[in-house]
C-alpha cells in the first residue's frame, strides 16, 4: 500500500522526530483530520481522493477520554486515530464513515500508547519514497510585528510552491509543511517517534 500523508514541520523541531529522508524506513502512527463524519455499513475500505485527503469505512476499535475523546479506527487493513468533538457519541464497535486529510501523529498517539489500557497497534512500517515541501500560500501567513500566524495544513491543491526535496531538514521557513508519499513495508522497524 502507498500513501501520502502530511509531516507537520513543528514535529521535528520540538524533538518529537527526527528528521526524515528518501529510502529512510519509518514506523509511524497517523491521525485523521477529519472534514466529515458519519455512520456507514460499507465495507471496510480507505480510499485515496487526492493527496493527503481520504475517504475512509470502518470500525471504531478503541475509545479513550482525554481532556477531548479519541478514537481508533479500522479502515480496510489500515488503523488510525481521530480526536475531538466529532467522536463524543462513537462507541466501540460502531461501523463509521467519513473524510479527511491524513496527518503523521504528532503525539497523540505515540506519546501516551503504553499507557492506554487495551492500546491497539496502530503503527505502521514504510519506505519515505517521496518528499515534497508545500509553502503555506501568503495570503494564509498573518504577520503582526515580530508575530506570524498561519494554519499547520492545508490542502495540497492550494499550494502553488510545492517541490521536491530529498530530507526533512530543508525548509528554513517555518510557514511549510512536508508531504510523504510511503510505501508499506513488511520489515520490523522501531518506532520513529522520539519519547520524551
Amino acid at each position: 500500500m502507498v500513501i501520502e500523508a502530511i509531516f507537520e514541520l513543528w514535529l521535528v523541531g520540538d524533538g518529537s522526530y527526527p528528521h526524515l529522508a528518501v529510502g529512510m524506513h519509518v514506523s509511524l502512527s497517523f491521525e485523521m483530520a477529519l472534514l466529515q463524519l458519519g455512520n456507514d455499513d460499507n465495507d471496510s475500505q480507505l480510499i485515496s481522493i487526492r493527496d493527503t485527503e481520504y475517504s475512509f469505512a470502518g470500525t471504531v476499535i478503541a475509545r479513550y477520554e482525554e481532556p477531548e475523546p479519541l478514537v481508533v479506527i479500522e479502515a480496510g487493513n489500515f488503523r488510525f486515530f481521530s480526536e475531538g468533538q466529532l467522536m463524543t457519541d462513537l462507541r466501540l464497535g460502531d461501523k463509521v464513515s467519513g473524510e479527511g486529510v491524513l496527518v503523521v501523529d504528532y503525539y497523540a498517539w505515540a506519546e501516551y500508547v503504553d499507557v492506554r489500557p487495551a492500546a491497539p497497534d496502530i503503527f505502521s512500517t514504510f519506505a519515505v519514497r517521496r518528499i515534497r515541501r508545500a509553502q503555506i500560500p501568503a495570503h494564509l501567513v498573518h504577520v503582526a510585528g515580530s508575530r506570524k500566524s498561519y494554519p499547520t495544513r492545508v490542502r495540497i491543491a492550494d499550494c502553488s510552491d510545492i517541490s521536491e526535496v530529498k530530507t526533512t531538514a530543508a525548509i528554513n521557513d517555518d510557514s511549510a509543511f512536508y508531504v510523504l508519499d510511503l510505501e508499506t513495508i513488511d520489515q520490523m522497524v522501531p518506532r520513529t517517534f522520539i519519547s520524551k
